[in-house]
């Protein structure tokens, strides 16, 4: 998600944005996929994330724009591998002691649809 490989606030994006679209008939169960933003909700970019389970605290405030149909296990496998932090005193800015990279994606239009 992030280009700089920071995750810094101001760098998930490649100088555009993605309008917000909150949809109230859509949740955030395990498995979905939606776009991070920051403090404005149309600052989305390139930023995204999966839920691992249900995430009703996200619902109404994130843009949903998919669902994992296939694979959730290897998405749990990485959330599990060991983190690092700059500030061993707090879990912000955890980066994976060894990036994961995601090498393959298909996407179906139709799912999220059923």
């Amino acid at each position: 998600g992030c280009p700089t490989g920071t995750g810094d606030d101001g760098y998930g994006h490649l100088g555009y944005f993605v309008r917000a679209e909150f949809q109230t008939d859509l949740k955030h169960q395990e498995g979905t996929v939606g776009f991070w933003h920051e403090e404005d909700p149309d600052s989305a970019g390139t930023r995204f994330y999966i839920t691992l389970g249900p995430a009703p605290a996200l619902d109404g405030k994130f843009t949903i724009i998919g669902q994992v149909t296939q694979g959730l296990d290897i998405v749990k496998r990485i959330a599990a591998q060991p983190v690092q932090s700059a500030d061993p005193t707090t879990a912000e800015n955890e980066k994976p002691v060894k990036p994961a990279t995601i090498k393959k994606v298909a996407i179906f239009p139709d799912v999220m649809e059923k």
